[in-house]
């Protein structure tokens, strides 16, 4: 549902979309972890693979989103290496939800899908402690893919940090990504819009506490979690709140001239200057997710 002010940004809101979407295509090599050399390097992009998989499955059906999901499943998801790497790292990619975002695209994969489920029957999706977040993701991952599954997305959202309702001021960036992981597993991505498990509470909660986030995190430039700030509002009521549409406007004034948004730079490890394609790889591996999650928030306002 659009907020009526965005309505008389639509332009502006498209033109955005496509800068960030050219990004994306001028960077699309480098979603593709065997092109890449360095193995570090290869694993940190299935995730950002896995991620671009999952903005095309919830875009509108736009042509280059068509396009893109068409060529993840030819050129990354269908390398038998890839997804030997996925069928042995159930719990520490996004093997299960890269492979439902693909399904969710119309693109599915027998062979991958029985070797998948052989593995889940054996016990290997279980192996692992995952966070009360983490594990929303999981079930919600099984539900998308079309497997069957005894976890409930209500008793499990019972276990997030969202649910608690916790304090503004003692929460780390990392506490309010869970925050948002949560609202967007819960709600499905925005599909259910007001979850019939969420009690009174929760709904106040989020209505006193993201936009109070998303005002905290615009001012700090922190682009990424103001997009999926922003995306979490939508999934709400509180899409009409004063502070959605003004926060829209100074996300979209803060592209980047080539179409990419800047990334949280804490924590940030630099290349080497020596090595030989550092300033590109660097601008892709600190830029994409961001970039990424203003598109997923764009989607969410079209819908």
């Amino acid at each position: 549902m659009r907020n009526a002010t965005l309505d008389r940004e639509i332009e502006q809101l498209q033109a955005t979309e496509e800068r960030a979407l050219g990004w994306v295509e001028r960077y699309f090599e480098l979603f593709n972890p065997v092109a890449h050399g360095d193995a570090r390097r290869a694993m940190y992009v299935i995730k950002a693979a896995a991620e671009l998989s999952l903005v095309c499955s919830l875009a509108a059906g736009d042509d280059r989103y068509r396009n893109l999901a068409q060529r993840i499943f030819a050129t990354i998801f269908s390398d038998d290496r890839v997804q030997r790497y996925l069928l042995d790292n159930l719990g520490g990619v996004p093997a299960i939800g890269f492979y439902a975002s693909m399904r969710q695209c119309g693109l599915d994969d027998s062979r991958f899908r029985a070797r998948l489920e052989q593995r889940l029957q054996r016990g290997h999706g279980e192996a692992t402690e995952r966070t009360p977040t983490a594990e929303l993701d999981y079930a919600h991952s099984l539900i998308l893919a079309g497997f069957e599954t005894q976890a409930s997305v209500p008793e499990l959202f019972r276990w997030t940090l969202l649910s608690r309702h916790p304090p503004l001021h003692p929460l780390t960036n990392d506490d309010v990504y869970a925050l948002t992981h949560a609202m967007f597993f819960a709600t499905d991505f925005g599909r259910v819009e007001d979850p019939p498990f969420f009690t009174t509470a929760d709904r106040s909660y989020i209505a006193a506490a993201f936009p109070r986030l998303l005002a905290y995190y615009v001012w700090r430039q922190n682009w990424d979690l103001a997009a999926e700030l922003l995306l979490s509002i939508d999934y709400t009521d509180v899409r009409s709140c004063d502070v959605f549409a003004e926060e829209w406007r100074l996300l979209i004034a803060a592209q980047n001239d080539d179409g990419s948004y800047d990334g949280p730079l804490d924590g940030v490890i630099l290349e080497k200057p020596d090595t030989p394609d550092a300033e590109e790889w660097t601008a892709f591996r600190n830029n994409y997710h961001t970039t990424l999650a203003v598109l997923l928030a764009i989607n969410g306002v079209r819908r």
